[in-house]
């Protein structure tokens, strides 16, 4: 145990004060704060743009002026031409159902002038109606929505909805139905949709966080600990850890030191993630009009949860790539050792993030099996673990089946360690280990 504890020590003085963990955690920190900075700077962005536009909304202020007489704490306007009255009472309809959008009626002349204030500005939309082509053989309206982005503006599909309501209501009166009549055929019964699996935007972006986080840690860890390993074969100084120590005290020793570096660049990115969010991003912010919800989910439960699989998907790629490390004597071997380790977790991470996207279609057995497989277990129960889709029996069997599939490496890697420990040349492969074993 002694030993064990000197070479933890040895390694992580040795690598924390270097520039390959104090770079990379200010880059992460950095990315993290500029991401929570993007609903302010997005902001600024509309406000230099509306000054620019400044001059040539003055000019039009006989087109915005009727915005006064629209309904107010509305979140944009959008301006509706149909000067030939091919939906009837189509503005009227417009008004009535758009809640968070001031309707106001537009005119033909100023079409161009609407659409050079729409690309300026985020909270203007514009809905214009034309006359359907002479050889159409539906000689129905054309609709046609402008918006600045997908982001904002009015919602298509209802606005479609609406003025489709709208059109068919006025088809029905002119065939003499009363309104009763017109208004019971397009009647709608009342739906209420909920997502069992309770997947939140922000525990997604969260649980991707950590993803990205860990997939980084497997690659970085696992190589610094590879190349340590193949630098002291090289330089014999493996030959004289061997004598003073047993090969699974220095494969502890150096996973250890390893394993708090990643765990402490880990926390320092999540706890700059989680100030960023509470202090930088305006409450009620949506994305793709879904809010980022923190409190109301993320328990410290959970976030201990993450952590736990995040250390022990850690030790799991660190124990293979400790595997590939072994198998080398010389640094420049060592991309072509470590490549499948990293092929495997690329292919797991995203395995796991489609799996936690389509959580319901893929059905249940694929989502079990995706959370007790070793491979794919650190990637993907951050996904069920902060969406809150999991309970504490199944987050605690899939922990359990992580940490002995990581104790049966690290006893596999030991073995590997010290049958190649005096090996130099070329790479091994794994049968050869077999026989060296025998």
């Amino acid at each position: 145990m002694k030993n064990t504890w000197i070479i933890f020590l040895f390694t992580l003085k040795n690598t924390i004060n270097r520039k390959k963990f104090i770079v990379p955690t200010i880059v992460m920190v950095a990315i993290v704060m500029i991401v929570s900075l993007f609903p302010y700077i997005s902001e600024w962005s509309e406000q230099t743009q509306s000054q620019k536009k400044a001059a040539a909304q003055t000019e039009g202020e006989n087109v915005t002026q009727d915005t006064s007489s629209v309904k107010k704490n509305v979140s944009g306007y959008c301006y509706y031409i149909d000067d030939d009255g091919l939906i009837p009472n189509g503005l009227t309809a417009l008004q009535n159902n758009l809640d968070t959008i001031g309707v106001v009626k537009g005119s033909g002349d100023q079409l161009e002038f609407y659409k050079h204030m729409v690309a300026g500005d985020r909270t203007r939309s514009l809905i214009y109606v034309t006359a359907p082509d002479k050889d159409s053989k539906v000689q129905l309206p054309t609709v046609h929505i402008l918006t600045r982005d997908i982001l904002t503006g009015v919602n298509e599909s209802d606005v479609k909805d609406i003025l489709s309501r709208a059109y068919i209501s006025s088809l029905l009166t002119q065939q003499g139905l009363t309104s009763d009549i017109t208004d019971l055929l397009q009647l709608e019964l009342p739906t209420e949709a909920t997502n069992t699996a309770n997947m939140q935007l922000t525990g997604y972006l969260l649980a991707l966080a950590v993803v990205l986080v860990s997939f980084f840690a497997v690659y970085f860890y696992g190589y610094s600990i590879s190349v340590s390993l193949a630098n002291e074969k090289s330089s014999r100084i493996m030959e004289m850890l061997a004598v003073s120590a047993r090969p699974r005290q220095i494969l502890m020793g150096k996973l250890m030191a390893m394993v708090v570096m990643a765990v402490l660049q880990f926390l320092i990115v999540m706890v700059v993630c989680m100030l960023g969010f509470y202090y930088l991003v305006p409450s009620g912010y949506t994305i793709l009009g879904l809010e980022l919800r923190l409190t109301s989910f993320v328990t410290w439960k959970q976030a201990l949860a993450a952590v736990v699989f995040f250390t022990l998907g850690i030790m799991f790629y660190s124990t293979l790539n400790i595997i590939a490390g072994s198998m080398v004597s010389r640094v420049e071997d060592l991309s072509g050792a470590m490549m499948p380790v990293i092929l495997i977790a690329i292919v797991m991470a995203i395995a796991s993030s489609l799996i936690a996207l389509e959580n319901q279609s893929v059905g249940r057995a694929v989502r079990i099996a995706a959370s007790l497989l070793p491979l794919t277990s650190p990637f993907y129960m951050p996904y069920r673990i902060l969406g809150g889709s999991i309970s504490a029996r199944e987050t605690l069997i899939s922990a359990v089946v992580l940490l002995i599939s990581v104790s049966f490496l690290l006893s596999l890697s030991a073995k590997v360690y010290r049958a190649t420990m005096l090996h130099y040349g070329r790479r091994l492969r794994m049968r050869d280990v077999i026989k060296a074993k025998q």
